[in-house]
């Protein structure tokens, strides 16, 4: 009897014991953002959509200088902002696309001018695919697509 007590007790310290350890290895550490440069999330309402996402706005080194305050830049837009700059973002892929570091160096090199990157979130898991593509279930996607770049964007 006493043995059976020691063996159960033993059984429920080390599952105890092992439980924690297993809690502690499966629990991910805090992600640490892996933007470059300034990026400036900003929330937007859609009407069209009728959802709410962000717009990630991405601006070139020197753009708040007061002396590019009156500078014009040209803008490159992008679906599937939350994947572009920061891999903190961009779960559930392992990685982001890194549009900030390749620009930031393609523009220190002078490849290409200094530009503005706005990234355009997605909806999210389920809603990518009918947003973006006009054979979707929703109606009128292309339309709809359309009218929430031109309008909303």
């Amino acid at each position: 009897m006493i043995f059976r007590l020691i063996f159960m007790l033993n059984l429920v310290l080390f599952g105890a014991a092992a439980k924690a350890k297993l809690n502690a290895q499966t629990t991910p550490p805090p992600c640490k953002s892996t933007v470059t440069g300034t990026l400036e999330v900003i929330p937007l309402e859609s009407k069209v959509y009728g959802n709410k996402r962000f717009l990630r706005v991405w601006l070139p080194a020197g753009y708040l200088n007061q002396p590019s305050a009156t500078k014009r830049y040209p803008v490159l837009y992008l679906f599937d902002g939350q994947t572009l700059f920061d891999r903190c973002t961009s779960q559930p892929f392992p990685d982001e696309w890194h549009v900030d570091e390749t620009l930031t160096d393609l523009i220190a090199k002078k490849t290409v001018e200094p530009l503005i990157v706005v990234g355009i979130d997605n909806a999210g898991p389920g809603h990518r695919q009918e947003e973006y593509s006009r054979y979707s279930s929703m109606t009128d996607a292309p339309q709809k697509l359309s009218a929430f770049m031109t309008t909303e964007v």
